[in-house]
């Protein structure tokens, strides 16, 4: 793969659906505007709870 349009579709639909932006723009700006995407899903993204005992099968009984 040489090119994120060139991954297979039905692996990679997003990637794909996505590759122009993924490769337009000049170096610099498209490593930052990648930086900003990523940031910007993690802000938006809910952290997981965090494991309770009895999701973690050590509640005694």
């Amino acid at each position: 793969m040489r090119t994120p349009r060139d991954a297979p579709a039905a692996t990679y639909p997003h990637v794909v659906a996505v590759s122009g932006e993924l490769v337009s723009g000049a170096d610099r700006a498209r490593l930052s505007w990648g930086f900003q995407a990523l940031l910007t899903g993690i802000l938006h993204t809910p952290t997981p709870a965090p494991e309770s005992p009895v999701s973690r099968g050590e509640l005694d009984t």
